[in-house]
């Protein structure tokens, strides 16, 4: 007697009325089923047994087909898998009437599912702003911590960098100079660059993990083929073991109802989002932290930072002073004369070896850079010459 002539009795015998269908198939185990069924006419049975029946969205207008040789199918059935085909807008659709938020989770899980796990987002980066760098502190090893403090003792400061560990964005007005501040501030643009690149990637290698483990605890394998289509594979055995033997799945749409409801349920938009692991960063950040280390020192090696040591000296006796707004502003200076109730306004150019000089007329206590308001200018000024054009206040 055969498989299929076994089956048919135990039809006849109603036994799949009565919810047995899994014990049906412990008795015949899959070795027998994988053997037995070759071609599709011989598994053209299941298509009257529940729950290989359609269910409300696999009805008339979809495609169900049995055996190796399936086309254009949105479900398929052979003698190991269960196969769904949804296109991207029928899986949204479905999606929504399920659980998975497709506009907040699909931008995530579908690069997943196109690259394979882990997936670490393929050069993905995410913008820091600059408020991030005032953490950075736990990102200087000791010998950069080391020769930072060197750096501030050489130009005079009577703080450390310890100073700092909340606050490393404040240490810039520590290093007085405007080449060492332009410096500095090249720091925090690549240091933030280098931080948006490696918390980005674990972002997406746990993701990956996270959903990889996902699919394995449901037993499925998801993929996109080259037609663009979402497709998501179930293997018999796991179909009947884990779905099956559930009151709520009868057919073939409450068992795809079932997998993708395994699929959801996991936040995966808020779980994206919450890691801020810097883990595998420390070489591409420390190698800016050294960059900075390294130009920093040579330029108090050079004549340069001697000719600025006089320069500020000469701001500083002049009453000269950085300006002061909502950054901390390196490439200009500025000396107000409350007698005339004008100020000098300094922009250095040629890599701080020159400077603009504009001498403004207040105007209701702020000072506007129109032509009109200029009462004197002079351009190009090598700035150890600064002293010749503004004089000591009276």
């Amino acid at each position: 007697m055969n498989l299929k002539t076994i089956i048919r009795e135990e039809i006849n015998n109603d036994l799949l009325m009565e919810g047995k269908l899994n014990n049906m198939f412990k008795k015949f185990n899959m070795v027998h089923i994988k053997k037995e069924l070759k071609e599709s006419d011989e598994l053209d049975w299941i298509k009257n047994i529940d729950p290989m029946s359609g269910g409300e969205y696999f009805n008339h207008s979809k495609a169900i087909c049995f055996g190796d040789n399936q086309r254009h199918c949105d479900v398929g059935i052979n003698n190991e898998y269960i196969t769904f085909y949804f296109s991207e807008s029928d899986f949204e659709k479905v999606c929504e009437e399920e659980v998975l938020n497709f506009d907040d989770e699909w931008w995530i899980i579908k690069p997943i599912i196109q690259n394979g796990v882990p997936y670490d987002g393929g050069g993905d980066w995410y913008e820091f702003d600059t408020d991030e760098f005032n953490y950075s502190y736990s990102h200087f090893e000791a010998d950069q911590l080391n020769r930072v403090n060197e750096i501030l003792k050489t130009v005079g400061s009577d703080k450390d960098i310890g100073h700092f560990e909340d606050s490393m964005n404040s240490l810039i007005q520590e290093l007085k100079h405007p080449k060492l501040q332009n410096l500095w501030d090249n720091l925090i643009g690549e240091y933030l660059n280098e931080l948006g690149y490696v918390i980005q990637k674990n972002r997406w290698i746990s993701v990956s993990r996270a959903w990889q483990n996902v699919m394995d605890e449901a037993g499925l394998s998801v993929r996109i083929d080259n037609m663009g289509n979402i497709v998501i594979q179930v293997p018999l055995k796991v179909a009947y073991e884990k779905y099956y033997n559930s009151s709520k799945v009868n057919n073939l749409t409450d068992l795809m109802n079932a997998i993708i409801r395994r699929m959801g349920y996991n936040n995966w938009y808020d779980w994206f989002n919450d890691v801020w692991d810097t883990e595998g960063g420390e070489e591409e950040i420390g190698n800016v932290i050294y960059d900075f280390l390294d130009k920093a020192e040579d330029y108090l090696d050079s004549e340069d930072f001697k000719k600025w040591e006089k320069v500020l000296s000469d701001f500083k006796r002049l009453g000269i002073e950085t300006v002061s707004h909502y950054w901390y502003n390196f490439s200009q200076f500025q000396r107000e004369n409350p007698n005339q109730d004008t100020i000098w306004m300094i922009n250095f150019s040629d890599n701080y070896n020159k400077a603009n000089l504009k001498l403004y007329k207040r105007k209701s206590k702020t000072y506007y850079g129109n032509q009109e308001d200029i009462l004197e200018k002079h351009d190009d000024v090598p700035v150890e010459e600064i002293p010749k054009y503004i004089k000591p206040l009276d």
